[in-house]
């Protein structure tokens, strides 16, 4: 009985020793695993925070393109309107 013990309690020690051997290759996976999940998170994170900027600055040059169009388009319109208003003026003085 005592060589069965002996035998059984061996045979748990080695299970033993092949579930932490297991158990350890797991972990140390898995915490790889992490690791190279929390490296993309975070060159997600500096991929976003760069396309808010890039999309900022593209804001920023669209509203003053638009701005130079208008100003444009307005200063032609008064030179049309002053070009008008001379020749209303001339017309008027030629009468």
């Amino acid at each position: 009985q005592f060589c069965i013990r002996s035998k059984h309690e061996e045979e748990k020690k080695i299970q033993n020793t092949r579930l932490e051997t297991i158990t350890n290759e797991i972990v140390t996976r898995y915490e790889h695993e992490l690791e190279k999940l929390r490296d993309n998170l975070v060159t997600a994170h500096q991929s976003i925070a760069h396309g808010k900027l890039q999309r900022q600055q593209l804001e920023k040059k669209m509203r003053s393109t638009l701005l130079q169009g208008m100003t444009a388009m307005n200063l032609e319109s008064l030179q049309l309107f002053d070009k008008a208003a001379l020749s209303e003026a001339s017309v008027c003085c030629d009468e």
